[in-house]
């Protein structure tokens, strides 16, 4: 029963009519009362009026939810977990669906990352109680940043301490090399009277006692017991302390008096100089420490705008003191960073810089990793892995910094497992750089599931960091997650809005590429914008991969067979260590028949990654284009040895779907959908869409429909999902259902392989 009165519900509804915002309210109150229709009508309204709101997303899940639509409301909350990856209600949400959907481990994960996100959400706890499971989270965000924060402030209390010690230390040493200097004048002056007023050249006054650290530096000025010349003592007294002494008469010898006097007022200028000196290096000391520590405010966020604004920081305190080793050191390696993201003002300056840290801060991390940067890109991989094995015996020993640039000098060279191990060693590591050198290495291998899961961690530190953004749009566009285009299209669309100043040209080239790329699936009308972006992301990217891949991807989809074997040549020429380009040559070759380049590409390949999963399942598609099938079923067969997981059981039911054994290809996709759970999302998704075109080749459309549903239940990143769920629906004769499908189909790929029967399909009921 509703607790909602008529009354209270028109009020609801006035308020609603009379400004969208108010729309929580109104969708509560019909999802009280089972309007399910028009709570999803004014829910959806609200959020077009506020798209931003987290609470209006979560809420359209939960109308899907009641109407028993499980995969829409999962695939409404991934949509809200892609911008929002720390909000507690929707990982407890999104748990809810997955035990709903009966993925049950999945479910718990997701109960237990809820109270990561949020330490007090009793739901999590007594969902988790209920089911038996004692749960340790581990600290929590805040305790993991403010021991970071106390680590930090700790680092940066020794430096200082540290550069306080030695400008004490420097102060005391003027100090006392001033007193001893003046002393000594001092007893030249009192010889000179000696000697002008008839005494002895030599010294025979006792001059005042010295105690402490000047009597030991110098022992001629220890107090010895001598007499004193009368008229010496009483010039002396008279020039030193304002009185006359002991008076004894002596005869008009020397400069007299005024000379004496003038010795005193030069004696008093040169303690004055010395003194005002000591507290102009302590002033200039402490500025540069105050600069050193505004900058490391600007660099810790690894952000291209932030290192740009810490060099004019670094160059004023270098202008200071350039001996800072601390500032020599940054310095050199934040050029080289912003060098490397393609920023063009560093170039004059990365040379001269890495070589100065090189000579005065040989030792430093940050030296040493600015060093291994440039040889890197100066194409001396192997001497940058080189200078970051001297430091320690022990890799894992080594600074961050340095490990990560050890890593992309593994990476460089073409030693995956090293370079693997590296990765694996700095995927948990609170560093955002590190994690991004994570998402790269698990990128070139076709980890896909991990390099995202690196990359969300990074932008989780530093929601700004563009290196993370650029990279994270990538991936989702080459992975084909629809789901997540939102993700892509706010990570270029916030990476643009920051302006050219704040991105380097690699970046900005990423970006642009991105929104080229989503143009191009769902702007339609949009083809002028879209080329204009190629063109600009072409002129930033002359020389990465990423372009001639594109480019070869182009080619592919026209059955430009040619013309994309080449780009994908031109990007292995300047990318010879990741997967993907190789991937593509091999089933770029089968599809065009040209068997010996795509044999030559798994050679290559196989040589440089080995026992890899997706090259394998490579191999066993280019043999059975050429009606290999024996040996594709052999090939995978022998994978099961090693990879004996959901993808290599889907692959040999596909090689029987292609020989006509419809029963052992249904066979072999249910242990692969066995298989599945285990695997991400997305293999669930593939692996339940072919088991259901399996069944319906089969003709078992009923069961096609449903493992159609437990694909869109995975997630909906296939698109070709719905295409099939249709084909199946309308041999059910289900049109509406159907209708509604191949709507979906084309809402997400308008251009798609089955854009053309799909829009036949709807012309053919009415649609």
């Amino acid at each position: 029963m509703s607790d909602t009165a008529p009354q209270d519900l028109s009020k609801l509804e006035t308020a609603f009519a009379a400004d969208a915002k108010a729309f929580v309210p109104l969708t509560n109150a019909y999802l009280q009362l089972g309007r399910f229709m028009e709570a999803m009508v004014v829910c959806k309204k609200g959020i077009k009026a506020v798209p931003e709101s987290v609470e209006g997303r979560l809420l359209l899940g939960r109308v899907y939810a009641e109407q028993g639509k499980v995969p829409k409301a999962l695939e409404e909350i991934k949509c809200v977990l892609g911008t929002n990856p720390e909000n507690a209600d929707a990982h407890f949400f999104h748990g809810q669906m997955l035990e709903k959907s009966g993925r049950f481990e999945e479910a718990i994960e997701e109960f237990k990352e809820t109270i990561r996100c949020n330490r007090k959400h009793d739901g999590a706890w007594g969902t988790l109680k209920a089911k038996g499971i004692n749960f340790n989270p581990g600290p929590s965000p805040e305790e993991i940043a403010a021991q970071r924060a106390a680590e930090e402030a700790a680092r940066r209390a020794a430096e200082e301490a540290e550069a306080a010690r030695r400008a004490e230390e420097e102060r005391r040493a003027a100090e006392a090399a001033a007193e001893a200097a003046a002393v000594r004048v001092q007893q030249a002056k009192a010889a000179a009277l000696s000697a002008a007023m008839g005494g002895s050249p030599r010294l025979t006054g006792s001059m005042p006692h010295l105690t402490g650290s000047l009597a030991a530096l110098d022992p001629a000025l220890s107090a010895a017991p001598q007499t004193v010349h009368p008229a010496f003592a009483a010039a002396y007294a008279q020039t030193l302390y304002g009185y006359q002494g002991p008076q004894t008469p002596i005869g008009k010898k020397g400069h007299g008096f005024g000379f004496t006097f003038g010795l005193a007022a030069l004696l008093l200028l040169v303690i004055v100089g010395i003194v005002g000196g000591l507290t102009l290096h302590r002033r200039q000391q402490d500025e540069v420490l105050a600069l050193l520590k505004e900058q490391q405010g600007l660099v810790k966020k690894d952000t291209t705008i932030g290192h740009k604004k810490a060099l004019d920081k670094l160059e004023a305190a270098l202008k200071i003191d350039d001996d800072n080793v601390n500032a020599v050191s940054q310095y050199a390696y934040s050029l080289n960073l912003l060098n490397e993201r393609g920023v063009k003002e560093v170039e004059t300056k990365v040379v001269q810089a890495t070589a100065r840290a090189k000579t005065k801060a040989p030792d430093h991390p940050l030296s040493v990793a600015a060093q291994m940067i440039a040889a890197r890109i100066a194409g001396n991989a192997a001497d940058a892995e080189a200078i970051g094995r001297r430091q320690r015996a022990d890799p894992r020993a080594l600074p961050v910094p340095v490990r990560v640039e050890l890593g992309r000098a593994l990476a460089a060279q073409g030693k995956v497992a090293d370079m693997i191990a590296f990765a694996d060693t700095l995927r948990d590591t609170p560093d955002v750089n590190a994690l991004v050198f994570a998402g790269e290495v698990y990128r070139r291998t076709g980890d896909m599931f991990r390099a995202r899961q690196a990359l969300d961690k990074a932008l989780k530190l530093e929601l700004y960091h563009d290196p993370a953004r650029g990279l994270r749009a990538l991936l989702i566009l080459e992975m084909e997650d629809v789901v997540n285009l939102p993700v892509a299209l706010d990570d270029v669309t916030t990476l643009l809005d920051l302006g050219k100043d704040a991105l380097g040209n690699r970046q900005r080239g990423y970006a642009t590429l991105g929104r080229a790329l989503i143009g191009q699936r769902v702007r339609a009308g949009s083809e002028k914008e879209t080329q204009r972006d190629i063109d600009t992301a072409r002129g930033l990217l002359r020389a990465d991969a990423e372009m001639p891949l594109f480019d070869a991807l182009q080619a592919k989809s026209n059955k430009d067979w040619d013309t994309a074997i080449k780009q994908l040549g031109d990007a292995l020429k300047l990318d010879a260590f990741r997967l993907a380009p190789y991937l593509q040559l091999i089933e770029v070759g089968a599809r065009a028949k040209k068997f010996d380049v795509a044999d030559k590409a798994y050679n290559d390949a196989n040589a440089i990654f080995g026992d890899n999963l997706d090259l394998g399942l490579a191999r066993a598609g280019r043999l059975n284009a050429e009606n290999k099938s024996d040996d594709a079923l052999a090939h995978l067969q022998s994978m099961l040895k090693t990879n004996d997981v959901a993808e290599v059981h889907r692959d040999i039911g596909k090689v029987w779907m292609t020989k006509g054994d419809v029963q052992k290809s249904v066979e072999n996709l249910k242990k692969a959908a066995e298989k599945a759970s285990s695997r991400s999302p997305g293999i669930q998704a593939h692996v339940y869409t072919w088991l259901g075109r399996a069944l319906a080749k089969a003709d078992d459309h009923a069961q096609a429909k449903e493992s159609y549903a437990q694909a869109l239940a995975a997630t909906s990143e296939f698109p070709s999902t719905y295409y099939w769920l249709a084909v199946s629906l309308e041999a059910l004769e289900e049109q509406a259902a159907a209708k509604e499908a191949l709507q979906k189909y084309l809402r997400v790929e308008p251009q798609g392989v089955y854009a053309e029967d799909a829009k036949s399909r709807l012309a053919s009921s009415g649609g």
